[in-house]
């Protein structure tokens, strides 16, 4: 049977490799994840499924008669903290609730008890998970810590406290994307609808959410739930390429999903335009989370070009310009071999968002790596049809763009594909705006209040770093006028007072060192971390230092 220790540093893996710097991350285990896991091991689980196998290896490891002890997972090994399997634990048990069961203590520690084998004995919680003299429950420094170890390794924790009766277990059911009962109702939906095109995330979202009324009641809360809405969209794909995979069947009585990595990989838009102004465009296949893909080719119009790692998350742009048809009308390359993976799918869009390099902002360079962060320009790329949408969003004080509301810029000479250049996202007020693309607004309505960003400095963007004499300014991004920042190290606060907000702050950084900076405003609350090395600590002759 597989070992504690490997499924907890396999679950890290699989969340965290190959997920670009900055990113959200959900510890959402499911039973789709621990099979995929468990598959590429190449073994045999030793009970009927993986998640048994989990579940087994996870009581095993802290389950000591009838209690649970957490101090032996409490400690960090080869600089992967060793709690986080239990942590996926006390997800799977949210994951597992039905769609009509209401989330309270009681129902969730009757879930938990069942997966880790602990017996009823007349308590909510089990021993060793009970709350403490000081009114806290065990539990809560794991999820604390886990969101400090994210932190520090560069991505954005979303595990948090809730109020009232559901305080404590809100960290886990923070952490809940897709329950049993949505992916089966999703499933339903695919069937129902008869989709089959390789649509990307954005696209399919939106598809599902004009469906609102057929979703289960869980379902539609991720649905309306902006903070969540590029992890709900990833989750949603997720299960509608596995259905793709396993025939487009239709969910029967005892049917089961087989749970298969994507067969496709998807491409985004890479803009590069020179000093006389000619825009180019490339393809820029994404990398697929949590799984590692060697020696790919692509065939494109007869010619192959080799699949090289390029940032975290994304491979290297791939081959010659892409033409003006390639991009109105979706492309399907093949890839070589197709063992892992048959294709790399350009998807058919009437819009792309393309944000600014995250390394090197002052680049000039553009792509689709994301949804735009607040106070960060942005180009879009639109069919003419939408220029109407878009106009009716600036109209409505959401957006602006350079220029004035007539303003857009041609692209590729003769098609209907125009520009619009730094656009700013202004409010967050979008809810009673109607457009007549649904999935423009979805890709535009902002989902957070609140960003940092760093600006200037001498960065290294190989090891997400800046020169100790040459920090970073800091700037919080907010639709409120000021916000609070605090800048710590070691948890001793060097800077902590009210500030405006979207405006470039310096900081006195006393010295070298992971510096946590921490944003907040109305209820909202951002963090990011900042690192300052030494020019000693860096070696020139293979680390490129940009400024």
């Amino acid at each position: 049977m597989s070992t504690y220790s490997e499924w907890n540093n396999s679950i890290i893996e699989y969340f965290i490799s190959r997920t670009p710097m900055g990113s959200k991350i959900y510890l959402s285990l499911n039973d789709d994840v621990l099979e995929l896991i468990g598959n590429s091991w190449e073994i045999e689980p030793s009970h009927q499924s993986w998640t048994q196998n989990f579940c087994e290896a996870v009581k095993n490891r802290v389950v000591m008669g009838d209690r649970i002890d957490l101090e032996s997972i409490s400690y960090v090994e080869n600089d992967y903290p060793k709690y986080v399997a239990f942590l996926g634990l006390m997800v799977l048990a949210a994951t597992q609730m039905a769609d009509d069961e209401e989330i309270n203590q009681t129902n969730y520690f009757r879930r938990l008890r069942e997966i880790i084998g602990l017996p009823l004995d007349g308590q909510t919680r089990p021993r060793g998970l009970r709350i403490t003299s000081e009114g806290e429950a065990p539990e809560v420094n794991l999820w604390k810590r886990w969101n400090q170890w994210l932190v520090k390794c560069g991505f954005t924790p979303t595990a948090e406290e809730g109020k009232g009766p559901s305080r404590y277990i809100n960290y886990p059911i923070s952490q809940t994307l897709l329950r049993n009962a949505d992916r089966d109702r999703l499933i339903e939906l695919f069937s129902e609808k008869q989709w089959r095109a390789y649509w990307d995330e954005q696209t399919l979202f939106t598809k599902v959410a004009n469906e609102y009324h057929k979703l289960s009641k869980h379902l539609k809360k991720l649905i309306d739930d902006r903070q969540r809405y590029e992890a709900v969209a990833e989750a949603i794909h997720n299960t509608y390429e596995q259905w793709l995979s396993n025939g487009s069947v239709k969910k029967q009585a005892g049917y089961r999903l087989g749970r298969q990595w994507k067969r496709q990989l998807y491409a985004g838009l890479y803009r590069t335009e020179d000093f006389l102004g000619n825009i180019e465009y490339y393809l820029h296949p994404k990398q697929q989370k949590g799984r590692l893909l060697n020696s790919l080719e692509i065939i494109r119009n007869g010619e192959t070009y080799p699949l090289k790692e390029d940032r975290v998350g994304w491979y290297l742009p791939v081959g010659t310009p892409l033409t003006a048809k390639e991009i109105s009308e979706g492309r399907v390359y093949s890839v070589n071999p197709n063992i892992q993976v048959n294709n790399l799918v350009l998807p058919n869009k009437d819009f792309w968002i393309l944000v600014p390099d995250p390394d090197n902002p002052a680049s000039g360079v553009y792509a689709s790596w994301g949804a735009p962060k607040l106070g960060e320009p942005f180009i879009i790329l639109f069919k003419d049809f939408i220029f109407s949408d878009l106009q009716r969003l600036r109209d409505e004080n959401l957006i602006q763009w350079e220029g004035d509301r007539e303003t857009k810029y041609e692209v590729f000479s003769g098609s209907n594909w125009y520009e619009i250049h730094n656009c700013q996202i202004l409010s967050q007020r979008w809810d009673a705006v109607f457009v007549q693309s649904p999935e423009l607004k979805n890709a535009l309505q902002p989902t957070t209040k609140l960003s940092i960003s760093c600006s200037g400095g001498l960065k290294i963007p190989k090891i997400n770093s800046w020169i100790k004499d040459y920090p970073p300014q800091i700037t919080v991004f907010a639709f409120h006028p000021t916000v609070e920042l605090n800048v710590s190290l070691s948890n001793t606060s060097i800077f902590k007072q009210s500030c405006p907000s979207n405006t470039a702050i310096r900081i006195e950084f006393p010295s070298s060192g992971n510096f946590l900076v921490q944003a907040s405003c109305q209820g909202q609350s951002a963090q990011r971390l900042v690192k300052l090395v030494d020019w000693e600590s860096i070696d020139l002759r293979s680390k490129e230092v940009i400024s």
